[in-house]
């Protein structure tokens, strides 16, 4: 292969670029996933949040 120096430092931060937003994704996914699951403990917002709950024959929280 022949490649130029200036085309492969090129693709190299293409590629770290691309990296960096990945990891990004990753970890607002991340939290956005931990909140979600915080929120799901608050028997008010789990009732707002998921609709399956009604479908429950005993409600867990008033065991």
């Amino acid at each position: 292969m022949n490649e130029r120096p200036n085309e492969k430092t090129a693709f190299i931060r293409w590629t770290s670029r691309i990296e960096r937003g990945l990891l990004r994704t990753a970890a607002a996914l991340a939290a956005a996933l931990l909140v979600a699951q915080l929120l799901l403990q608050i028997p008010s917002v789990r009732h707002f949040l998921s609709g399956a709950e009604s479908y429950e024959g005993i409600v867990y929280h008033t065991r």
